[in-house]
């Protein structure tokens, strides 16, 4: 009798995975990535992947992770570091020595992900940036460092007042936790609260501060060392906003005199926009013009400070609103000083935007008058 052992081997070998089965693209996939072909080996475990069903259940894991680990690495500027977060986050679940390894490469992949939308944010691609960091927030549906990272972009973009309602929102999450938290959110801790200091002030910014790290603390390894490194974070924070602060004070101060001049109220209220305090901000330079009512820059600087709140606003009536504000104190400027070329261009554009066309031609022609050779 012919004997039955080299049929018996080869089905034993064939049996882990049948050719062009969904077991054999995630094989395919392992060693393409071993081989530093990152792109083959997405072409084969996304192709695993839609067969998800049909996976061995070690193997849903394993390709999610390998996935995740080729997209990190396809694009040496991280801008794929994006799409490695979906499958990292979702072979967490897995349970065993895979399940750690996902974790270890979604830190890293978030990390990647959150540089390359700052590098965006920090080169001026503000849109490009925020829908990098959308996709973070998507991914990671549920932590805090997806509104954590679109927060970041805010900032970026000088936009204080936008960013903190989302450092709030992700803190939030993290007071709700503790839950699976890619990486520590002392970072967030120290950008919610110095956030916070620049829009309402010194002690708000430390009692938010404190309130955190409390929190954190209270969470803390103390073997691993997190205490000594929450607490040399906070300190950080701490120096940062005492000295924002005195900067501040004599300003504040001048500002806040019965005699203060109308340059003093305008510098005060230049700063309070610069840090985000747009309500503060319009009410000094309304003092201002109060007080000096034939002072041109005062009524051109309130105009711009109402102008400004129309930039990044995508909702044409809260446009249009913003530009009927701004007009009166940049026509009152323009009567001041019929020589001022940026109230002229600014008028322009207002009523431009609020179709004025007879008022439109009039300062247009008046601006092209003035700036003509």
């Amino acid at each position: 009798m012919p004997s039955l052992l080299p049929a018996l081997l080869l089905g034993l070998f064939l049996s882990p995975a049948r050719a062009g089965s969904p077991d054999t693209e995630v094989t395919t996939g392992v060693v393409a990535f071993n081989g530093q072909d990152y792109r083959g080996a997405i072409e084969a475990l996304e192709t695993a992947l839609q067969k998800q069903g049909e996976l061995k259940p070690a193997n849903v894991a394993k390709a999610q992770l390998y996935l995740g680990m080729a997209y990190t690495r396809v694009e040496p500027d991280g801008s794929s570091a994006v799409l490695a977060l979906v499958p990292l986050a979702a072979c967490r679940k897995a349970g065993d020595r895979t399940a750690e390894r996902c974790v270890e490469a979604l830190e890293s992949a978030a990390r990647s992900a959150q540089n390359h939308v700052i590098e965006q944010a920090s080169a001026g691609d503000i849109d490009g940036a925020r829908r990098g960091a959308g996709l973070i927030q998507s991914a990671l549906a549920g932590e805090w460092f997806g509104a954590f990272t679109l927060g970041t972009v805010e900032l970026l973009a000088g936009h204080n007042a936008a960013a903190l309602p989302l450092l709030d929102a992700a803190w939030n999450q993290v007071v709700d936790g503790p839950g699976t938290d890619v990486v520590h959110p002392v970072s967030l801790l120290q950008l919610r609260a110095a956030t916070i200091g620049r829009l309402r002030g010194l002690d708000a910014g430390l009692d938010a501060l404190a309130e955190g790290q409390a929190l954190l603390v209270s969470r803390a390894d103390a073997e691993l060392g997190e205490i000594e490194m929450i607490e040399h974070a906070t300190e950080s924070v701490r120096e940062e906003l005492r000295e924002l602060d005195a900067t501040l004070a004599p300003h504040r101060a001048a500002a806040a005199a019965p005699d203060a001049t109308a340059e003093q109220l305008r510098i005060w209220a230049q700063l309070q926009a610069q840090l985000g305090r747009d309500a503060a901000a319009e009410a000094t330079y309304r003092t201002a013009t109060e007080r000096f009512p034939t002072d041109h820059a005062a009524w051109h600087d309130l105009g711009a400070q109402l102008f400004n709140r129309a930039v990044g606003v995508d909702d044409p009536a809260v446009i249009i609103g913003h530009m009927k504000a701004a007009r009166g104190p940049f026509e009152r400027a323009l009567a001041l000083d019929p020589q001022s070329a940026s109230a002229l261009q600014a008028l322009v554009q207002i009523t431009s935007v609020l179709g004025d066309d007879p008022a439109f031609e009039t300062y247009s022609a008046q601006l092209q008058a003035l700036t003509a050779p």
